[in-house]
């Protein structure tokens, strides 16, 4: 994420780059941080945390947020209807990036919308996979308990969102990412290329605004190698990139056969799209 404007400035940047209000179409903004104490009668709790953005570059990572419980902030904002089964909460950012999360999992794991690090005058992370350090945080970064619920750690950083401005529950279907001719090989593959990918990327409208590409398209351009290459390494390609390499902590060799996996997903996906 670029972080060389203020969070308003990039906010009404995006905005005009996108052509008004497309990007968080009935989407809800959440309040100033500054006046949630008097709106929600509570004073901001503490969450320790393993940050995932310094655990994936082998950094110390132990850090103390503070913040409120998400559930009672979209409670606040939304209602309790984003609590359904089937739901999907869409946390968007201000440069794009949109994180969908399950109802369930935020009823489950309980994160916590963060403002401030404990102890800390300022509210940044240093984000080194993707080259950027002092990435401011705010207005709210979605942070979850990952020392009590230690399988949260290997879902990585795509469920912490910063720079989190508005709410909403998602009307987009990830029913876009199937097709009923999909293998079972390929339906599990979208899952994957949904969790590493669709937070910035999009399948057919479904996913970020960040770097809004249909993956389908693009995968048709690139052969299965440069596929790979530009997953695996999006450095090597794109010297400026602020994309992060696919599963950065795993085996080459799992690596690249998930890279290739994608590519045959998404090329196939396309296939039977223009079949009918």
């Amino acid at each position: 994420m670029e972080f060389f404007l203020s969070p308003l400035s990039r906010h009404l940047l995006v905005f005009a780059l996108i052509g008004g209000l497309t990007l968080f179409t009935q989407a809800e903004p959440l309040p100033a941080p500054n006046t949630l104490a008097a709106q929600l009668g509570k004073a901001p709790q503490n969450l320790t945390v393993l940050e995932p953005h310094l655990l994936a570059a082998d950094l110390p990572a132990k850090r103390t947020y503070q913040g409120y419980p998400a559930s009672q902030l979209l409670d606040h904002v939304l209602g309790k209807a984003w609590r359904a089964p089937g739901n999907e909460v869409a946390f968007l950012a201000l440069d794009g990036y949109v994180s969908r999360i399950p109802s369930e999992d935020i009823v489950r794991h309980e994160p916590l919308l963060a403002i401030a690090i404990r102890g800390q005058t300022d509210f940044t992370v240093d984000n080194p996979l993707q080259r950027q350090m002092g990435v401011p945080l705010g207005p709210y970064y979605l942070v979850w308990d990952n020392l009590r619920h230690p399988r949260l750690r290997e879902r990585g950083g795509h469920i912490w969102p910063y720079q989190v401005a508005q709410v909403r529950v998602d009307t987009q279907r990830k029913e876009s990412l199937l097709h009923p001719g999909l293998s079972e090989a390929d339906r599990r593959t979208a899952k994957q290329v949904q969790e590493a990918c669709l937070s910035c990327h999009q399948i057919q409208g479904y996913g970020g605004q960040k770097m809004p590409t249909d993956l389908t398209q693009l995968a048709q351009g690139l052969s299965e190698a440069e596929f790979v290459e530009k997953t695996l390494d999006p450095a090597a390609r794109m010297p400026n990139s602020t994309m992060p390499p696919l599963l950065p902590k795993a085996k080459a060799q799992q690596r690249q056969a998930l890279a290739r996996q994608m590519h045959h997903y998404l090329r196939e996906l396309a296939r039977l799209r223009e079949r009918g």
